[in-house]
């Protein structure tokens, strides 16, 4: 298999994100204090629909994917070879295109880590890994939530499900009267049943 050639998006491989920056400067440069990271830490940014809003209700504030994909690819591509960065970027390919983004993306960002171990951003300082290794902690917790709220189900009815209401739906399951406002195990299989099977090819693809 070669790695290098496994594409990540339409337009680019693996290849093209190992890429050095620049030949002087092959891991391009710390973006930390740039506006672009704060930027793509905002369009990330989202309200939490089930804290309270007070008296004056306003528009939840919902995560601009689009954004955080654009920025971070342009970033990892032209920019600097950032572990944070390519983790955000490979959060928004599973919430904009489905788990079949997943593994090549985890990929992409091992044979980042791998490739520019000593000049990658953050730098470790005096060998110290801890805050890289926490950068990992974080993208398993970023991603599970973001795996949980995939589509499971679409049928032909118009019913959408996620992994959430199946968690939620098992939950309450044995809780007599359970919620309205949530679906029921019953209800979230049969629109699994009524899915039709190309929803699960292309969600994987």
């Amino acid at each position: 298999m070669n790695i290098e050639a496994v594409e990540i998006t339409e337009e680019h491989t693996i290849s093209d994100f190992l890429a050095p920056i620049s030949a002087d400067n092959k891991a391009g440069v710390s973006l930390k204090e740039d506006p672009i990271y704060a930027e793509i830490q905002e369009a990330r940014a989202s309200d939490d629909p089930s804290l309270p809003r007070g008296v004056w209700e306003h528009d939840l504030k919902k995560s601009n994917w689009d954004k955080v994909n654009r920025l971070s690819q342009n970033v990892l591509l032209s920019k600097s070879k950032d572990i944070q960065v390519a983790m955000w970027f490979l959060e928004s390919q599973v919430y904009l295109y489905g788990i079949g983004r997943l593994a090549p993306g985890l990929l992409m960002i091992s044979e980042i880590v791998s490739t520019y171990w000593d000049e990658a951003y953050p730098r470790m300082e005096n060998g110290d890994i801890e805050y890289r290794t926490n950068l990992f902690a974080w993208m398993t917790d970023k991603l599970s939530l973001a795996i949980r709220q995939l589509i499971i189900a679409d049928s032909i009815s118009g019913n959408t499900y996620s992994w959430v209401d199946w968690e939620r739906a098992v939950l309450e399951k044995d809780i007599e009267g359970g919620s309205a406002m949530n679906a029921s195990v019953s209800a979230i299989k049969q629109a699994i049943d009524q899915t039709h099977i190309d929803f699960y090819k292309e969600i994987w693809s």
